[in-house]
């Protein structure tokens, strides 16, 4: 999937977006088609490696303003502090991340089972 952002920084409220005058929008491509090519599940980065917003759960991004402990997510503000030991603490290993230098990224997601008492909670039969 691919999203594409018609600006760098997302106002904080609807009241700020109307005050600036400028267009807000995002393009999204659920089924982009890359001109890269398909990577084997062994090379892709995993999903839970990834960082995560403490407040809306937006993986961390290349829009996102990063510090020596922390990060402030591009889409809701708020400032998460990293795991301990992430990859994300040092700049110079912040510039090789995937998905900080690529708006398109595939990741490895875990599968998930569910048990029966699960199943029926969320209405999968």
């Amino acid at each position: 999937m691919s999203l594409q952002f018609c600006l760098k920084k997302f106002p904080k409220n609807n009241d700020l977006k109307d005050e600036c005058g400028l267009p807000f929008g995002c393009v999204v491509k659920p089924f982009c088609q890359t001109k890269r090519s398909p990577l084997d599940a062994a090379e892709l980065p995993k999903a839970e490696d990834v960082c995560r917003c403490s407040e809306c759960y937006a993986y961390a991004n290349g829009y996102a303003q990063f510090s020596r402990y922390g990060w402030t997510c591009s889409l809701c503000g708020a400032y998460s502090e990293y795991p301990p030991k992430s990859k994300y603490g040092s700049q110079t290993h912040r510039r090789t991340l995937p998905e900080l230098q690529t708006e398109l990224v595939e990741l490895e997601v875990s599968r998930v089972e569910l048990d029966a008492d699960s199943k029926s909670d969320a209405g999968v039969q």
